[in-house]
């Protein structure tokens, strides 16, 4: 572990950076890529401090779609930072494709555990005691929220001892490492388009008795057939020329327009 006393004051910088306003930039293109770049800045300037080229590459590559839990950031950022400081640019396709598979697990883990349930618990808790005039309903939920984002140290320690116990005992296999975790990574993005992209068939066609369902059929063939073709036709349009993310995206929301209008899709 570096124990650099100006490296110790990036890292926390790095984290203050994402306390304060990691997700202050989030936006549809990549989410909260932004602010996991900027947030990581501080350390990357001291990592690649004599390689201007390599952090250029590493700040390009951060710049990536990302989207996890708020709280568990942190631990991805430490094993990003752990990997990187010991290997530069070199580990770079194993920290991107680490990102990709770890922030799928995290974010459904953080936003229960972190999220929903305290929410629930304590919340309700806050809320039945400040509706009856008592202000420790405020406290107890300005304690639990602070206790809850002060998680990100410990976060933050565990995964760098993860990251370097990586290094140590993976450095020679570390390709395979890298393929073994892209594969994963390229699992959770396939699940997403299953359980995040919704597009459903509304035509059906009636001959006396029987009624037949365009989705119904669609789903006897392949389940969630529509939004994986529509996943392939974003992917085919982002490797056009002159197709930004943007454009892809004004293209998709005409696209479910025209089609919810004619009645298509719904």
């Amino acid at each position: 572990m570096n124990n650099d006393i100006s490296f110790k004051k990036k890292r926390i910088a790095m984290l203050r950076y994402w306390l304060t306003g990691g997700c202050g930039s989030f936006n549809y293109e990549k989410m909260q890529g932004l602010g996991y770049c900027y947030s990581m800045y501080p350390v990357l300037k001291e990592i690649y401090k004599d390689d201007q080229e390599g952090l250029k590459q590493s700040l390009l590559t951060h710049l990536q779609f990302f989207n996890t839990n708020a709280m568990f950031t942190p631990f991805i950022m430490g094993v990003n930072i752990a990997i990187e400081e010991n290997e530069k640019e070199k580990s770079l396709p194993t920290v991107s494709s680490l990102k990709t598979s770890l922030m799928g697990p995290l974010a459904g883990l953080g936003d229960t555990l972190l999220l929903s349930t305290p929410s629930a618990i304590f919340g309700g808790i806050a809320a039945s005691m400040a509706v009856q005039g008592n202000p420790a309903g405020v406290v107890l939920w300005l304690v639990v929220m602070i206790a809850i984002k002060s998680l990100i140290f410990p976060f933050f320690k565990t995964g760098y001892k993860t990251g370097l116990k990586m290094i140590s005992t993976l450095e020679e296999k570390m390709q395979q490492v890298t393929a073994s975790i892209s594969t994963v990574g390229l699992m959770v993005v396939g699940s997403l388009i299953a359980t995040v992209v919704s597009a459903n068939v509304k035509v059906s066609y009636k001959s006396g008795d029987l009624m037949l369902h365009g989705q119904d059929i669609l789903d006897s063939i392949m389940p969630n057939l529509i939004p994986a073709l529509l996943v392939a036709l974003v992917y085919w349009l982002l490797g056009r020329k002159n197709m930004t993310p943007v454009r892809v995206i004004l293209i998709v929301i005409a696209l479910a327009i025209g089609l919810s209008l004619i009645g298509l899709l719904g």
